[in-house]
């Protein structure tokens, strides 16, 4: 037992040995990893507040130099301003006013010589350490002066620069109101001065004439039912088509031409915003539609010499547009063409009878009719009216033809 018991002793204190010194070695792994993880830290710290202060002097710097710019900007247009008044003064003026600014500067000349001699006089009388510093303070005012007077140089040059750029506008905006007057019509055959003549007259007719127009068409659901009336009735009518309309339903311009009836333009899209975003699209929108209704025809001869302007040729925001519009067509021979009656069919006419009421109200009076109306897709009650708008105006007197018959 006594045996067991001492080597039970010693194997107890070998293993508190032993135990003692793992303690150690991780106590000392754990403190160098702290001490190393804190220099990491402390390292990272010091990094940070160094970007942190780097960033601050840059943003410091970037505003300073904001503002420098902002100061010599505002440096550079007031003195452009007031080099471009001189320039304008001295203009109006002439060469008295360039005679009395050059005694001014000769005056202020001969005050400064005078104001220079008191300060060198008085500057004599000072000590040598004066005297450099007066001489120091004088090359100061010199470069100071200089730097002005390159400053006033380089806002004179700005000036000058400024002005270029202005005339430079002031050509490419000549130029594009000189393209604009030179855009021309794509037409082979232009209307003769007796054609011409005839449609401009159109309203002096001593007889009762009446021209029946439709606006907007063909359309597939309108159209034929108009067609068809037109050819029981034996009369001869005006399409003013639209490009996006002939292009869907060419077979349809094919029948009305075929008939007999008149193919007049009405520009493609009917998008005033589009139409009307200056004179060259009102003339490009005809263009596009004459071709198309070439093709439509399969006659590359054919050319639409009446234009109708969606929502008519003057008044609303785009009078000024349809100005130069009617001023390119009347250049290129092309005729344009509203209207003195209408049957309000696209403007809340929505009953047969309200139809006919507008028809005789706006016809009352007048020999010469260019009647308004309709064959878009939902103008289906102006194809059923059409009879009795034939009817009421044969019991009136009047004769119908088409456009074609003054060309």
């Amino acid at each position: 037992m006594s045996i067991y018991g001492i080597e039970y002793g010693e194997n107890s204190k070998n293993k508190f040995k032993k135990k003692n010194v793992i303690l150690i070695i991780i106590i000392i792994i754990a403190v160098t990893a702290l001490s190393i993880l804190g220099g990491i830290m402390l390292a990272k710290k010091v990094n940070s507040d160094k970007e942190l202060a780097k960033a601050n002097i840059e943003q410091n710097e970037n505003k300073q130099e904001a503002q420098n710019d902002n100061e010599a900007n505002k440096i550079v247009e007031t003195n452009s301003q007031t080099n471009t008044e001189q320039t304008n003064t001295a203009q109006t003026q002439g060469q008295s006013n360039t005679q009395t600014n050059t005694q001014q500067s000769t005056s202020s000349s001969n005050k400064n010589e005078t104001s220079a001699q008191q300060s060198s006089s008085s500057s004599s009388n000072k000590n040598e350490t004066s005297a450099q510093q007066s001489t120091s303070s004088s090359n100061k005012n010199q470069t100071t002066t200089q730097q002005s007077t390159s400053s006033s140089n380089k806002n004179q040059t700005t000036t000058q620069q400024s002005s270029s750029s202005s005339n430079k506008s002031q050509t490419t905006t000549q130029q594009q109101t000189q393209s604009s007057e030179q855009v021309k019509v794509t037409i082979k055959s232009p209307l003769s001065q007796t054609q011409w003549d005839a449609l401009s007259n159109i309203y002096s007719s001593k007889q009762k004439v009446a021209y029946l127009t439709f606006d907007d068409g063909p359309s597939t659901t309108v159209t034929p039912q108009i067609l068809d009336t037109l050819k029981k009735e034996n009369v001869k009518a005006t399409f003013f088509v639209l490009g996006t309309m002939v292009k869907s339903n060419p077979s349809l311009v094919k029948r009305e031409r075929a008939e007999g009836h008149y193919i007049a333009n009405h520009g493609y899209s009917h998008v005033y915003s589009k139409i009307y975003a200056n004179a060259s699209n009102a003339i490009a929108e005809y263009d596009k539609t004459n071709k198309l209704i070439q093709q439509a025809l399969g006659d590359s001869t054919y050319e639409a010499k009446v234009f109708r302007f969606p929502g008519g040729s003057s008044g609303g925001p785009y009078d000024s547009i349809k100005t130069k519009a009617k001023k390119i067509l009347k250049q290129n021979r092309v005729a344009y063409l509203d209207w003195n009656c209408l049957t309000n069919d696209a403007a809340g006419a929505n009953t047969k009878d309200a139809i006919m009421k507008n028809l005789k109200s706006t016809s009352k009076g007048k020999n010469s009719l260019v009647i308004l109306m309709h064959d878009a897709p939902n103008k289906k009650l102006t194809a059923s009216t059409l009879p009795d708008v034939i009817s009421y105006l044969r019991g009136q007197g009047y004769i119908f033809r088409s456009l074609e018959d003054l060309m």
